[in-house]
């Protein structure tokens, strides 16, 4: 078990090269005249990852069933697999006892894939999950610090496990696992002391290469909820709105809060026949009569009834009508999926954009109706993922041929950055869908009519990177936040005071808060704060989040999990001109703790 670092201090930090010269340039365009050029100088380097939250008028009253995110992919680290990951339980804070989430027993979570492109499921899993009290006379989770061992979880009260059941067409269903535990909430350091390895008990292998997680993580997937529905205000482009306000950072709206996911990784050749493009969604299911009584658990009877659906992200959320939300939840995969092409030609966001941010969009902009949504979100895209016979249909499409994109070099624009296994082709934990499903909407993708042109190309909502870092091996995405840890409602660490600085160099280094215990230790020890940075650098939790890297690669995860995107050239040349000079790696994370982007990112919680 990896020890956490009391690591917080800072006194008077050495000058620091500050990190803006080295500012991201992919996505910059010339200004599309006077009165925007604010939206094309702020709208650059900005970016979120999104998920489809609370997206219909049921579903958002049940938040057990409610699934937020589906994402499939190829990992690097195995690259003969398909990863499927599935998020329900949307925005839960931390702190959510006594009563902690858990997965519903009365809900049927499935994940399925089409792997012969005529819009109907070929393989499916299917995740049942037993709740047990243990001890009924305690108002309390866990009544002293939780263990695992001989196969359970020691001094929790409240334990969860499931089966998982594979469905193939035309064949009868076949449970693969049984009783797996789901690891409990992260509640803080004397309940879950040890909160790695409770969750890297969570992991199950099934054989024959399937591996399998359900439980809590951290709700990755930032996006400025705030803005975007206020009436689809972007910050960065306040200034540019029909109803303008000053610019500003975008707000990371899900910053703190967890999920609980079901991830699978199976062989390709589980999944995936002839052709190797896939189609994956998910859903949820309840039965068709509850019945309740006094004090008494309810009780589900008949048939299963499809409560919520997703594929590709933020279909249902902004693209499909409200009066026809529950009907898209409830409706199952298929040939009728053709009924809502009507707004995918014509999505209201689209119309709503140049009427939002009148002007702006005079240089280009697409008009219905619109072949290129139809081509992304319901047939896939020619040569890339769509496949040979195709029925169109709303699910996320996946080529498992195409090569996986190492770690270090993946970027959150997919296939927009020209990284064929990224989104719209399957989708990444890290892979930014609201700032490319913006753009896609304005026409600015390769097979839009807009491809390359300003401001189309450089919308986002101002929000990007994760708080937490992501996880180089299965299930991939972060440990939930601790509840004890929770600081939701904190000033961001945003000064050059001491304080300020220790719990910024928490941040960067672990992306966790600083525990308190560890926060008063290295403020009150007095030490320079380069040297807390240097012990930081040396300290067993940070070798178990990055492991043994070469100078390159440790840069290169210093911007993905610091800044929250890949290093530019120049940038990466000359850290890495550092280090291989002599430079420690305490000196540079104390830089890139100290600089400007970093504060702002943490700014913008």
């Amino acid at each position: 078990m990896v020890s956490r670092v009391c690591v917080p201090n800072q006194a008077h930090p050495k000058e620091s090269v500050p990190l803006t010269e080295f500012v991201r340039t992919k996505r910059t365009a010339a200004a599309v005249g006077s009165a925007f050029a604010a939206l094309t100088l702020l709208a650059t380097g900005v970016g979120s990852d999104a998920s489809s939250h609370r997206d219909a008028p049921v579903i958002s009253q049940d938040p057990v069933a409610d699934n937020t995110d589906v994402y499939a992919f190829v990992a690097p680290d195995k690259p003969d697999h398909v990863t499927l990951i599935s998020n329900f339980i949307p925005l839960q804070a931390a702190y959510s006892g006594p009563n902690f989430h858990n997965f519903g027993d009365d809900v049927l979570y499935e994940i399925h894939v089409d792997n012969d492109g005529d819009a109907s499921a070929d393989v499916s899993y299917q995740f049942r999950f037993t709740t047990e009290v243990v001890d009924g006379n305690t108002f309390l989770y866990n009544e002293g610090p939780i263990t695992f061992e001989d196969g359970a979880y020691t001094n929790l009260n409240i334990r969860q496990t499931y089966t998982v059941t594979e469905v193939k067409e035309g064949e009868a269903p076949v449970v693969i696992g049984s009783d797996l535990v789901v690891p409990p909430a992260n509640i803080g350091p004397r309940s879950t002391p040890n909160y790695e390895t409770l969750a890297a008990a969570g992991v199950h292998d099934l054989g024959g290469g399937i591996s399998v997680f359900a439980g809590p993580r951290d709700e990755a997937f930032p996006v400025d909820l705030g803005s975007i529905f206020d009436l689809g205000a972007l910050r960065s482009l306040n200034a540019a709105h029909v109803i303008p306000l000053d610019p500003g950072p975008g707000v990371n709206a899900t910053l703190g809060f967890n999920v609980h996911s079901i991830a699978l990784q199976v062989p390709k050749g589980e999944v995936v026949e002839a052709d190797p493009v896939i189609g994956v969604h998910s859903t949820a299911s309840r039965f068709a009569t509850t019945t309740r009584g006094d004090g008494a658990t309810p009780v589900g009877s008949g048939d299963w009834v499809q409560i919520s659906r997703l594929g590709h992200p933020l279909v249902n959320e902004v693209v499909v009508p409200l009066a026809f939300k529950d009907v898209f939840n409830t409706s199952p995969l298929g040939a009728g999926d053709a009924a809502f092409l009507p707004v995918v030609q014509d999505p209201r966001l689209g119309q709503l954009l140049p009427v939002l941010y009148p002007g702006a969009f005079d240089g280009c902009y697409p008009t219905a109706p619109r072949d290129d949504l139809v081509t992304i979100f319901l047939t896939g895209i020619p040569g890339v993922n769509q496949p040979e016979d195709v029925t169109p249909s709303e699910q996320l499409r996946l080529n498992t041929s195409l090569a996986p994109t190492p770690f270090v070099d993946q970027d959150p624009m997919g296939l927009l950055a020209g990284q064929l296994d990224g989104f719209p082709n399957g989708r990444r934990p890290i892979d930014d869908v609201v700032d490319i499903e913006l753009q896609a909407v304005a026409g600015a993708t390769p097979v839009g009519d807009c491809a390359g042109v300003s401001p189309n190309n450089l919308l986002g909502d101002g929000v990007s990177g994760n708080d937490m870092p992501f996880l180089t091996s299965f299930p991939y995405l972060p440990h939930p936040h601790a509840g004890y840890e929770a600081d939701g409602h904190a000033d961001a660490p945003d000064s050059q005071n001491r304080v300020d600085q220790v719990r910024r160099l928490y941040l960067a280094y672990f992306g966790r808060a600083a525990d308190d215990a560890g926060l008063d230790f290295w403020v009150d020890g007095g030490q320079p704060i380069q040297e807390v940075s240097e012990f930081f650098a040396q300290s067993a939790e940070l070798q178990a989040l990055y492991g043994d890297l070469d100078n390159g690669a440790f840069i290169d995860r210093l911007y993905l999990n610091v800044l929250g995107r890949p290093g530019d050239s120049e940038g990466r040349d000359f850290w890495v001109g550092e280090l291989d000079a002599g430079a420690s790696r305490g000196r540079i994370m104390l830089q890139f703790s100290n600089s400007p982007e970093f504060i702002t990112r943490v700014s913008a919680r």
